[in-house]
């Protein structure tokens, strides 16, 4: 199965990313990426793996992806070794993408997805993530430099090859406010639900009984479909 080209080129892009020694969140310790290490960028995942930008309907936009164990960051080491930048890319999109479903943090915004779409949002998906790295031990935030700096070398030129019949989910508050203020806001349809690991708030907005929305997030949700943007659910 091939991933299409334009895709492949970004991943690439990201899976070594050209831009380490320059960016803010590396030099000031707030982000880590250390590929010699399996400490790789990541969070530009699309499936199926051989679906078009112009197949995608959905984005689920996150702050940045969360730090892995010493399992992960091994296993990332052997689908990259002795591989070339695209060749890593399409490795690493190819083991962890059928994985995706399994992990928590998919498994709620499934349900989240599921309430909002039903069945027909089982198209074309991009997982994405505003800055690429993960955050370090010693910091909580990869820093609002980071994540201006970060979007404007990779997310941007994601977000770019898409149509504009898509819809962008925001993830919790940093995604939703970097979000807000770029200029997709006016090309794209968008939302924000909460951060899965926002419990209190989640199940505000989703009943975990009946996998329904609330009622006070159905009458939002109901304005997004009949044309209010940027609706904000929880």
């Amino acid at each position: 199965m091939l991933m299409d080209s334009r895709i492949l080129e970004l991943g690439s892009k990201l899976t070594y990313c050209p831009y380490r020694e320059e960016c803010p969140g590396i030099r000031a310790g707030l982000v880590k990426n250390d590929p010699e290490a399996g400490v790789f960028p990541r969070g530009f995942l699309v499936t199926p793996l051989d679906a078009r930008p112009e197949d995608i309907r959905l984005v689920v936009l996150g702050q940045n992806p969360g730090a892995w164990d010493e399992e992960h960051r091994t296993t990332m080491l052997k689908l990259t070794e002795g591989k070339s930048s695209s060749e890593a890319y399409e490795a690493i999109n190819g083991f962890f993408i059928p994985k995706l479903p399994t992990y928590p943090y998919n498994k709620l915004l499934n349900r989240m997805i599921e309430a909002l779409f039903g069945s027909k949002m089982t198209c074309a998906r991009l997982e994405a993530e505003v800055v690429c790295c993960e955050t370090s031990a010693s910091s909580k935030h990869p820093g609002d430099d980071t994540l201006n700096y970060c979007a404007k070398k990779h997310l941007k030129n994601q977000l770019a090859l898409l149509t504009p019949d898509v819809y962008v989910m925001c993830v919790g508050a940093p995604a939703r406010d970097w979000f807000a203020k770029s200029k997709f806001k006016k090309q794209y349809r968008w939302f924000s639900v909460p951060h899965p690991s926002a419990y209190g708030v989640f199940w505000k907005v989703l009943d975990k009984d009946t996998d329904r929305l609330k009622p006070e997030a159905q009458v939002l949700w109901n304005e997004f479909l009949t044309g209010k943007n940027g609706v904000r659910l929880g």
